[in-house]
Parts: C-alpha cells; sequence; structure tokens
C-alpha cells in the first residue's frame, strides 16, 4: 500500500504517513461519497492532495499533532456528510410522497363527475370544443343520466355540425326528464334551422307536460272550430271555421286530408247537397306550424213533402155540376199533376192555381208535391167519372 499524497510504502496498520503526515484512508468507497460531498459543500480537496510542503519536514511530534486535526476534521466532515444524506434523504422520500399524492389526486380527478364537467365547461367557453366533447363524454361515463351533461354535449356536438348527434342528445334527455324545458328549447331552435315544422309539431304533441306546452303554446297551432253542431239537418246549412288569431285555415270537404294546398278558408261554408258530408280542416300559425285536423261530419236529409190534397174528390159527375179540380199547394212547394199516369216534375204538368176541368170519362187524376229542396211527394189520386 502507498501514500496516496506522496507515494512512499507504507506497511499494514499505518494510520498517518510517516513522509508527508497525510492520513491513510482505509475505506476508498466511502472516500469516494466523501469526495462527493465535498464537491457539494464546495470543499477544495486540493488542501489534502496538496498539503503544506513544511509538514513534510516536521518531525514525529508535529506529524501527531497534525494527525489529531485531521481526525477531528475528519468527524467534523463526516457529520455534515451524515446530516447531508439524511436531508437528500429526507427530500426524496417528501418529492416521493408528493408525487404518490398527485397521482392519487389525479386519479381521483378523472374518477370525479364535477371535476369532468368544470373542464367541460371550461373548454366549451373557449372554443376547444374537441376537449370539451372528451372531458364532457368521461363525465356522462360517471353520469350517465345527468341532464346537465347530456344537455352540454348536444352543445357542442351543434357547435361542432354534428346535428343528427345533438338531436339524438337532446331526445335522451326529454325521455329521462320530461319537464326540461332547456333541451325542448334547443331541440326546437334546431328544427326551425332545419325548417321542419312537422317535427316541432311533433315533439310537442307528444308532450303530456302542460308547463312544457304552455311555455311553448307559440309553436302549437289549435285545431280550427265551427260554429255549427255536428248532426243532422233537414235544410241548407252555412258555418263557419275559427282559429287563433293569424291562423290560415285550409279544409276539404271531400274526405281528403287538408294541407297549405287546399282551399282556404275565408267565407261561410254552404252544405247545399243532401247526405253526408265530413268536413277536414287544419290551421297554419304564423311560425308555420300546423294544427291536427280537425274533422266536422254533417248530414242533410231533405224532408219529403206530405201528397197534396185534391179537391174534390172521386165520384160521377154531370154537366151543370162542379167538374173542376184544384190542388192545395202550401208555401215552397210546386205542384204537378197528369191523368192517369204517375207525374214527375218533368213529365207532370205544372200547376198553376187554375183550376182544371174534368175531361169527358172516367179518369184517374194524379198530383205530387215538390218542395225547395227538389224533393217529390208521394202522388196523391182522385177517380173521376164525368159525362155530359
Amino acid at each position: 500500500m502507498e501514500c496516496k499524497n506522496c507515494g512512499f510504502p507504507l506497511d499494514d496498520g499505518v494510520l498517518v504517513c510517516p513522509r508527508c503526515g497525510t492520513e491513510v484512508q482505509l475505506v476508498s468507497d466511502y472516500q469516494v461519497f466523501g469526495d462527493f460531498l465535498d464537491q457539494h459543500l464546495g470543499k477544495n480537496d486540493k488542501k489534502r492532495k496538496n498539503p503544506d510542503p513544511v509538514t513534510q519536514h516536521n518531525g514525529p511530534e508535529e506529524i501527531y499533532r497534525v494527525s489529531r486535526m485531521r481526525r477531528a476534521e475528519q468527524k467534523k466532515q463526516k457529520k455534515r456528510r451524515i446530516r447531508l444524506a439524511i436531508l437528500i434523504t429526507f427530500v426524496v422520500a417528501a418529492a416521493t410522497i408528493y408525487g404518490v399524492l398527485q397521482l392519487n389526486i389525479r386519479y381521483q380527478n378523472e374518477s370525479s363527475y364535477d371535476y369532468q364537467m368544470k373542464r367541460a365547461e371550461t373548454a366549451y367557453a373557449d372554443q376547444k370544443y374537441d376537449q370539451a366533447y372528451e372531458r364532457v363524454q368521461k363525465a356522462i361515463g360517471l353520469e350517465a343520466e345527468d341532464a346537465d351533461a347530456w344537455l352540454l354535449k348536444a352543445r357542442i356536438l351543434i357547435e361542432q355540425r354534428e346535428t343528427d348527434k345533438a338531436i339524438s342528445a337532446l331526445q335522451k334527455i326529454i325521455g329521462l326528464y320530461p319537464n326540461n324545458a332547456s333541451a325542448y328549447e334547443l331541440l326546437i331552435q334546431i328544427y326551425e334551422g332545419k325548417k321542419d315544422t312537422d317535427a316541432i309539431k311533433s315533439l310537442l304533441s307528444d308532450s303530456s307536460d302542460k308547463g312544457i306546452r304552455a311555455q311553448f303554446a307559440d309553436y302549437i297551432s289549435d285545431m280550427p272550430k265551427s260554429d255549427l253542431k255536428e248532426g243532422e239537418y233537414d235544410d241548407y246549412q252555412t258555418f263557419s271555421l275559427s282559429s287563433e288569431e293569424g291562423s290560415v285555415i285550409y279544409y276539404t270537404l271531400d274526405g281528403s286530408i287538408p294541407d297549405e294546398k287546399s282551399q282556404v278558408f275565408d267565407k261561410k261554408i254552404r252544405l247545399d247537397n243532401e247526405g253526408v258530408t265530413v268536413v277536414q280542416a287544419i290551421a297554419v300559425n304564423q311560425k308555420g306550424i300546423s294544427s291536427d285536423i280537425a274533422q266536422f261530419t254533417y248530414t242533410i236529409a231533405f224532408p219529403v213533402p206530405d201528397p197534396p190534397k185534391i179537391s174534390p174528390s172521386s165520384g160521377e159527375f154531370i154537366q151543370g155540376m162542379d167538374a173542376e179540380i184544384q190542388i192545395i199547394v202550401p208555401d215552397g212547394c210546386k205542384a204537378y199533376y197528369s191523368f192517369d199516369q204517375m207525374p214527375t216534375s218533368e213529365t207532370g204538368t205544372r200547376y198553376t192555381g187554375e183550376p182544371i176541368p174534368m175531361p169527358e170519362g172516367e179518369h184517374t187524376f194524379y198530383a205530387i208535391l215538390v218542395n225547395s229542396q227538389g224533393k217529390s211527394s208521394y202522388a196523391a189520386s182522385e177517380t173521376y167519372s164525368y159525362s155530359r
């Protein structure tokens, strides 16, 4: 073994070099760690490697004194190194604990619905829609039926021009929460943009929530109403249709489904055909929303007049007797007659009110009445035998 300072050969067990007085380092690894600490403590190892040249020529006593001083200094350095090692250990432990805590916090945040929603809302406000969508999807994964998360998702999808997906998200909310006005409002806005009035009508028609229907009443068109009660009538009828102010009413009388190409109601409707008439009508409000179809059924059955009364009654008549025939015609009717055959309004003779002379011989006189609706009565008849 040699002295690391001056290279002087040393015997085993020697603690101090007899030539230069340098303390012998028995544990090299410890010295390496000490050199590392000395570097961080700012120590200059040149003093150890280059001792004062005077000490090289001092005697044993001086060498012994220097040796004790060096041992004392080494003890101090050892204590400093121990303290530094403890400090480094503490710092490393603290950093490890901090890292573990941060990982735990991050894990808890990733599992927190509120945290994900807050991040999603912030990203949405900053127009970072891809990030917002990713966060809101995580929130929905944590709270699958939360309306706020689905509503935010719909808003993000609208900004991303994913309209169909936004509609599905809003329908999901309405399915879970039928009274969620925000979902209805946003969905109606989408349908308005698409000019899909039928979708708006269907959406609100399917809602059983009175509050929702009241809040969006402007988008609901009331069915038309008729001022003529449904039923059967024995004369011509006229009636009017009405709806909310600003609406346009379209109707049909032939059983077809009314639409905006049908007849517009602008004056009273007259029913002048006998039989059953089914009136169907819709109202289209100012927002272009059509109502459900209103239907009114009317039956016109004109009465058949009673057979007319004929004077005189059947009998035998001779010259000089009152041999003239008269027909009693009620107001609103016309009478037609003929001899020996049933008359109609086309084949019979119109009775003018003047007496009709009896023809000679035996004949049967027939008469009918036709009322103002064109209904014919059964024929009345009398048989006369007239001779001169």
